[in-house]
């Protein structure tokens, strides 16, 4: 419980928010939400001339 605290204060994530969807997914059988940062944007491509 711990880590999962410290990964998601460190991303700036809310805790309670996140354990909610991981309760409600796993009485629903779906797949549990990530801990995985999210991305923020995309790398950017370079193109050769």
């Amino acid at each position: 419980m711990l880590t999962t605290v410290s990964s998601l204060t460190m991303q700036q994530r809310d805790v309670l928010d996140f354990l909610t969807q991981a309760y409600w997914s796993a009485r629903f059988g779906q797949a549990p939400p990530s801990l995985l940062p999210l991305a923020t944007h995309q790398p950017e491509t370079l193109i050769a001339p």
